[in-house]
């Protein structure tokens, strides 16, 4: 099954109820996630850090490929001219997780 299609966004929306939420949603405006807001103490109340998880679903979604490809290419040339079989073994530990 394919992932929804990229790239995606986020922002506070308000809901049918009238209450606001954090989502992740894609072009089409379908909601992909909602995230929980789930309270954090500060020394004027509380906070949460929900947009801040969201932006980093978002980003982390969205440069995925990208990132993959590279790691690939970086592996091929590493392959290629080095024989520090750490850095082979974390880039291929690394792709593995991406393609998992």
């Amino acid at each position: 099954m394919e992932h929804t299609k990229l790239p995606w966004s986020y922002e506070h929306r308000k809901k049918k109820n009238g209450m606001y939420s954090t989502e992740v949603f894609c072009n089409e405006g379908q909601t992909i996630a909602t995230l929980a807001w789930y309270s954090i103490p500060t020394d004027n109340g509380f906070t949460t850090n929900r947009e801040a998880n969201a932006a980093f679903i978002v980003k982390a979604c969205n440069c995925h490929d990208e990132l993959l490809k590279a790691a690939k290419e970086a592996l091929s040339i590493i392959e290629k001219y080095s024989d520090v079989p750490v850095h082979i073994f974390a880039l291929k530990e690394a792709i593995a997780k991406a393609e998992a």
